[in-house]
């Protein structure tokens, strides 16, 4: 994938999850510990997600991840440790079944 399919799947998926009002910018990186990593400003309704391309076979599920933790941001700032991980969990459930969703409908 390239950085502008990444860029148009990014507004795609933006319109998708009612996110048009953020401005998300979106790019390649290097990560260490995981497939995606978001930096959210939610005073200003900025965000930066970036995905790590290199062993990672599910681009478009990670960069939906990501943006759905542009919804979930208010509510994991007070979580306890434990809730967090069922918070993490929750969303990339979510994602996977928004992303086979969109292959379904369009078959």
């Amino acid at each position: 994938m390239t950085n502008s399919q990444l860029k148009k799947f990014c507004k795609e998926w933006q319109k998708r999850l009612r996110l048009q009002d953020w401005n998300v910018s979106v790019a390649f990186g290097i990560l260490e510990d995981s497939t995606g990593l978001t930096k959210i400003n939610p005073n200003f309704k900025v965000a930066k997600v970036i995905i790590d391309e290199e062993g990672n076979n599910e681009l478009e599920i990670t960069l939906v991840h990501e943006l759905l933790h542009l919804h979930a941001d208010p509510f994991s700032q007070d979580l306890q440790e434990k809730y967090k991980t069922n918070l993490e969990a929750m969303i990339e459930l979510t994602a996977r079944a928004l992303v086979e969703a969109k292959y379904e409908n369009n078959k």
